[in-house]
């Protein structure tokens, strides 16, 4: 979780309420039959304002490019921006990675060809 500023300097201050985040997260793909085209594979970011039990929102889906990923198929890919909501003081993000098929209701599509993974962090009052 990375505070958004609407720029790439970093913040000095902690992620709160009312602020906006992003989530920059390192993905491994599957590159196809060819070997070298990750298009079936889409990444789903979630957040939560409560982290047990989490209340899961998904707020943006990024389908993977060639030019996004190395020839391994690893690649760096970020959100866009979320406004971190009241909650409770520890909240959580989520990315589903998967295979073809759409967004879960249950935000962990699962399978074979999926991988789900979570983070809680600390959210400071407004």
């Amino acid at each position: 979780v990375d505070p958004d500023s609407d720029s790439d300097e970093p913040w000095d201050q902690p992620l709160k309420v009312g602020g906006k985040a992003k989530i920059i997260a390192g993905l491994h793909a599957y590159m196809g039959n060819s070997g070298d085209d990750p298009s079936d594979d889409y990444a789903d970011f979630y957040f939560s304002s409560e982290a047990n039990p989490p209340d899961w929102k998904l707020f943006d889906t990024i389908q993977l490019t060639r030019d996004e990923v190395d020839s391994g198929g690893f690649g760096t890919f970020t959100s866009k921006s979320f406004t971190i909501e009241e909650g409770t003081p520890i909240q959580a993000i989520r990315v589903d990675l998967r295979y073809r098929g759409g967004p879960d209701d249950e935000a962990c599509t699962g399978g074979q060809w999926a991988d789900t993974d979570d983070l809680g962090f600390f959210v400071a009052p407004n």
